[in-house]
């Protein structure tokens, strides 16, 4: 009977390492394809949008953790604006000077390049 209990407890603690190991997989390959989305988002804004330069960018994840997003500061002048955007294009936040022009051209850019992936597949 002992000996049942001890199996017993030991495939559940062999099973729930490897779930954890499991998730953190799954996590790390979602991930990937999320940076993968997001930086060809990027190459599309820097190749597309040329009266606004790309100074800067960082990945951001929202408060469940569950999707990445990029935070992306675009430049004129001497004006910086912040504008984030998801994995699907779409802007999530920016800076509440960012013009109008500039919004369009990364609603623009993120449209063309979803057509082109739609294409492909």
């Amino acid at each position: 009977m002992l000996l049942i209990v001890i199996l017993l407890l030991y495939w559940t603690e062999n099973i729930s390492n490897n779930f954890k190991r499991a998730k953190i997989a799954m996590k790390m390959t979602q991930e990937n394809h999320y940076n993968d989305l997001l930086d060809k988002l990027q190459d599309s804004y820097e190749s597309q949008i040329s009266n606004y330069a790309l100074d800067e960018w960082e990945n951001l994840h929202d408060e469940d953790g569950q999707i990445m997003h990029r935070g992306l500061l675009f430049s004129r002048g001497d004006k910086d604006y912040f504008v984030v955007v998801n994995p699907a294009g779409q802007i999530k936040t920016m800076h509440p000077d960012t013009p109008l022009d500039l919004v369009v051209q990364i609603g623009n850019c993120s449209i063309c390049l979803l057509y082109e992936e739609m294409q492909r597949s």
